[in-house]
């Protein structure tokens, strides 16, 4: 990927830029010094985002840098005044963002319940001011109202005894499947109520900055409802003995700020629900997990989802 960052950094104004890989997940990230300042390069996956949604996203940003004073990751424009920049060619090409760094230190598995109360607020800040953006020009349509977003498991079609993937297991995740899309064809009759959202609001995207509470990694917004995104954030909360703790005063946070949008317990369960699929659609589809360590965690998928839908 070095000739994809280097020709990606010449497009900026920065002085002698040195790049190293900060972090390579679903996007890869390179952590640019230059001129004893810090900034971001975010190298898109092919084929995930288009660049529209990948502007969209941007614009979010900085309406919410304009309007508010949460602390979110701020892009830098090149020398030409691009946001989004194409770099490398052919099946190597890649969107790349540069961002401003954000200081701090990742929240990660230190969290507590103070630290998700103020996470909670947090979140419901972003959900007020989602309720106040207004899209200008061309915008993503993009929405969140799959229960497979990735596609279903091929495995979920066959009859066979497949390692990995009992009858009862699959059963299991196809009612589970089938509950979500009822759901979501339910909640989606209603356009009325979709927002554009973070969708990844989780203790890994956080940062402690100065006392205050960073929010990062915006690269999955797209529209949905703020139900979803109440999810997405409890679903990171589950399994530990704290849960019960952990889960209230999260949303005991968001209630401070919101007061008369929190969902009842059935829909938040759902959502839940709807992160796990999430997530194995993802998993199965890009060849995240496989052998031991997939069959492994789709034990404590099933697991999760058998305690979940009682």
């Amino acid at each position: 990927m070095t000739p994809v960052v280097e020709q990606a950094l010449s497009r900026y104004a920065l002085a002698a830029p040195k790049a190293r890989l900060l972090a390579h997940h679903t996007n890869t990230l390179f952590r640019v010094e230059a001129a004893q300042e810090r900034y971001v390069l975010r190298v898109s996956a092919p084929g995930l985002r288009t660049e529209l949604e990948i502007r969209s996203e941007l614009a979010w940003l900085a309406a919410l840098t304009r309007d508010t004073d949460l602390i979110v990751p701020e892009p830098v424009a090149t020398r030409n005044g691009q946001r989004v920049i194409t770099a490398g060619a052919g099946p190597d090409a890649r969107f790349c963002v540069l961002f401003k760094w954000v200081p701090g230190r990742v929240v990660g598995e230190r969290v507590t319940a103070g630290l998700l109360r103020e996470a909670g607020s947090a979140l419901a800040r972003l959900h007020d001011h989602a309720e106040r953006f207004k899209p200008r020009g061309a915008f993503s349509t993009t929405r969140l109202d799959r229960a497979w977003p990735f596609g279903a498991p091929d495995m979920l079609s066959h009859d066979r005894r497949l390692p990995g993937w009992p009858k009862a297991r699959r059963a299991l995740l196809l009612e589970a499947a089938a509950r979500v899309q009822t759901w979501f064809d339910g909640l989606y009759t209603d356009p009325r109520g979709l927002r554009f959202l973070h969708l990844d609001f989780h203790p890994g995207n956080w940062k402690r900055v100065d006392g205050q509470l960073a929010v990062l990694d915006f690269d999955d917004t797209r529209w949905a409802y703020p139900v979803q995104d109440l999810g997405i954030a409890l679903y990171y909360l589950l399994d530990g003995p704290s849960e019960p703790v952990l889960m209230g005063a999260f949303l005991d946070g968001y209630a401070r700020v919101r007061p008369s949008a929190v969902p009842d317990a059935g829909e938040l369960q759902l959502a839940v629900i709807a992160r796990q699929l999430d997530l194995l659609s993802y998993v199965m589809a890009h060849n995240v997990l496989a052998g031991p360590d997939l069959t492994r965690w789709l034990g404590v998928v099933e697991g999760r989802l058998r305690r979940i839908m009682k």
